[in-house]
């Protein structure tokens, strides 16, 4: 009878010691997980905003939900800035018990109060000359109104499917003086030639002799006959001759 009881009480003990480590095990990933989510707070650059109020969020990034629309104080006039420098970021850091660590007398931040603020398009990455731009090359960033340079494009429809004429930096406002129409005919490449007269049409193959962008003219060398005609990009490799005589066959 004492070996049955013995039994039980070891086996009471470890299943005791098993629990314990179990709870030491939790606590140690929530604290871990803690630690993540602090390392994840970070200062935000100089920015704007349209509202009245300067809240913690347009000072910090990734605060927690309950803190992020907490009103630190009233915002300056339309066109006016406030600075919060290193003492007062160390400050609200404190008064809101923020786990944010000051790296120096760098860590400042201007916020300026702009009557409206307006997503302007970015690149999200560096662009090369003569590169496609593609929807997902794209992201946004806020800019007050006044502040957008002159021939910024806002409208991402404008943009996308374009080609950089010239090196596009990433986070900068795209101007449209930097963006063309691809290339679709190229110079000495082949390409369809249709020759268009009312009703009928006939193709043909001949030699781009200019590179050409949709709806640009360029001449095009009739590979049988050696002439050249002139006509109007359509399409990729595609260069359409709205009227022609016999002498584009001969």
């Amino acid at each position: 009878m004492n070996h049955y009881w013995d039994r039980l009480i070891r086996c009471c003990l470890l299943r005791r010691f098993q629990l314990a480590a179990m709870v030491i095990a939790v606590l140690a990933l929530m604290s871990n997980g803690a630690e993540l989510r602090a390392a994840a707070l970070s200062l935000n650059g100089n920015g704007f905003t349209d509202s009245d109020q300067i809240r913690l969020k347009d000072i910090w990034s990734n605060l927690p939900d309950h803190l992020a629309n907490h009103t630190v104080q009233p915002a300056p006039p339309v066109g006016q800035r406030v600075l919060f420098d290193q003492n007062r970021l160390v400050s609200l850091a404190s008064q809101y018990r923020l786990d944010w660590q000051s790296r120096g007398r760098t860590d400042r931040l201007v916020i300026e109060r702009s009557s409206l603020l307006v997503s302007v398009p970015i690149m999200l990455r560096p662009m090369s000359r003569g590169a496609v731009i593609a929807a997902s090359d794209i992201g946004f960033i806020k800019m007050a109104a006044e502040r957008i340079p002159r021939q910024t494009v806002t409208d991402t429809k404008l943009i996308v499917g374009k080609t950089a004429i010239r090196d596009l930096a990433a986070a900068q406002p795209i101007r449209s003086a930097e963006l063309g129409s691809p290339t679709l005919v190229m110079r000495n490449s082949p390409v369809t030639v249709a020759l268009q007269n009312g009703k009928m049409s006939v193709m043909m193959m001949g030699t781009a002799l200019d590179d050409g962008s949709e709806g640009q003219l360029v001449r095009v060398l009739n590979t049988s006959s050696k002439k050249i005609i002139q006509g109007t990009v359509r399409g990729l490799g595609l260069v359409v001759v709205a009227s022609y005589s016999n002498q584009a066959f001969n």
